[in-house]
């Protein structure tokens, strides 16, 4: 029996689960994060390390198609995360839980107390990814990070910028601007956007009442997704599982929350633009010529979007791809990374 793991094993990826520790404001947080680590034989380089995030549906295996050749030309050390609440990393709790949730719904939403509304923000992922690559010994590290991945890393550069080098956003325009300029054509596109950030317990309910049919719908944006080269059996059910636990869909729907209008996240990048803070690291900018970004913004701009809030931005759209950069175009992002980092 094949696991969606073993394109990572076979490239010599070792999986390994890192304690985070918990921030002052959050003392009860307990969490680790898994990784696949790839060490590069020649062992500590100039190079720095990279770190590679994924994004919604998915978890770290959407780097299935890209990891095993990455470590034969990159010549670094790579880990490759799955987000809090993802994959195999662990999930914390924003809201009490009744007897009988990891079987079946999510009753009670009476809220803990106030420091959780941040345990899915943008700030405390990126904490936690900092804090595992300094675990692993790497105070500096570049990133790739695709999706809702990709939002952490942006918020990550903005918060640690000693530690942070570069940084290669897949498929996003900045959350900020996405609803700031929303129009219809978006919310059409995008409806999951406002689907996952109605209350708890509604969203939950309805997407744990058919988690396969809810990916279907997400990975059938961009082509068929009972295409086997692109999403093998083992994979998409690995994501499958992911959308049938009802905690991890419920951390899934806090991540989607804590960006809306009125969570933290947007708090903090209104705050960042009103003081003129910037991203000060190089940034390449990467979107598919036929996903949203691109039917939505286009090249010019996309590049002006992300221009207002990084001091050193480029990019271009990939072709013949969607959304699922590292999924759908594996060498043309190979040839990015390479050529950027």
């Amino acid at each position: 029996m094949t696991s969606p793991r073993d394109p990572f094993t076979k490239a010599g990826f070792e999986p390994l689960l890192v304690p985070v520790s918990p921030p002052a404001h959050d003392p009860t947080l307990s969490l680790e994060i898994y990784v696949h680590r790839y060490k590069h034989p020649a062992g500590s380089s100039a190079k720095e390390p990279l770190l590679l995030l994924h994004g919604h549906p998915q978890n770290s295996i959407i780097y299935h198609r890209v990891a095993p050749d990455l470590v034969k030309s990159a010549g670094r050390d790579i880990v490759i995360a799955d987000l809090r609440g993802h994959g195999h990393s662990g999930v914390p709790k924003v809201r009490n839980y009744q007897k009988g949730d990891e079987e079946g719904g999510v009753r009670d939403a009476r809220p803990l107390e106030e420091a959780l509304k941040w345990r899915y923000s943008k700030r405390e992922m990126a904490r936690d990814n900092v804090v595992v690559m300094k675990h692993l010994g790497y105070d500096k590290f570049s990133v790739v990070a695709h999706d809702r991945g990709a939002r952490v890393a942006h918020r990550m550069a903005l918060d640690h910028p000693e530690t942070v080098v570069k940084i290669m956003l897949l498929d996003i325009a900045p959350t900020y601007d996405l609803y700031d300029l929303a129009r219809a054509s978006f919310a059409t596109r995008y409806w999951h956007w406002f689907f996952l950030i109605q209350p708890h317990p509604f969203p939950e309910q309805m997407l744990l009442a058919s988690p396969a049919g809810y990916l279907q719908k997400m990975l059938g944006r961009y082509g068929d997704p009972s295409n086997s080269d692109l999403f093998p059996r083992d994979v998409v059910d690995s994501y499958t599982r992911q959308l049938s636990s009802p905690p991890r869909v419920h951390a899934t729907c806090e991540d989607y929350r804590a960006s809306a209008p009125g969570g933290v996240d947007l708090l903090l990048d209104e705050e960042d633009r009103k003081a003129g803070r910037k991203v000060k690291q190089p940034t390449r900018i990467l979107w598919g010529d036929r996903g949203i970004c691109e039917l939505e913004f286009g090249h010019d701009r996309m590049l002006e979007l992300w221009r207002n809030v990084c001091d050193d931005a480029n990019g271009r759209a990939l072709k013949d791809c969607g959304h699922y950069v590292p999924e759908e175009v594996p060498d043309q992002l190979q040839d990015e990374i390479l050529a950027f980092f």
